[in-house]
């Protein structure tokens, strides 16, 4: 008898690979921050362009699942079944990524 390691490796892979790689680019965007304050654009962009990217991504997809499904039951609630799990795996590298670039924008405009 052969060893079964998983029956159904469906949709939860996909959202732990989102919520983990969502954590690790926020961590990128967040060393983005450095060079950030100094001014550099493309040193900038490279590190925080994964959590963006990322971001992106995972909203493209929890809103395409909700619009091509609708809600999946009676008792679906906006907020616990979609709009937390969009925080959880998009808001992270959303967030951390969107500073990034926000700070060398204002840094690069201010020119002390």
């Amino acid at each position: 008898m052969g060893v079964i390691l998983a029956e159904d490796i469906g949709g939860w892979l996909v959202a732990a690979a989102a919520l983990f790689g969502g954590l690790a680019a926020s961590v990128l965007a967040l060393c983005a921050l450095i060079p950030a304050f100094k001014r550099n654009l493309l040193l900038t962009l490279v590190l925080s362009a994964p959590a963006l990217v990322l971001g992106i991504d995972v909203t493209v997809w929890l809103g395409y699942g909700f619009v091509s499904s609708g809600p999946p039951d009676s008792d679906f609630d906006l907020a616990h079944d979609l709009i937390m799990p969009w925080t959880m795996m998009a808001g992270p590298s959303l967030v951390t990524g969107l500073l990034a670039m926000a700070v060398v924008l204002y840094k690069r405009n201010k020119r002390n």
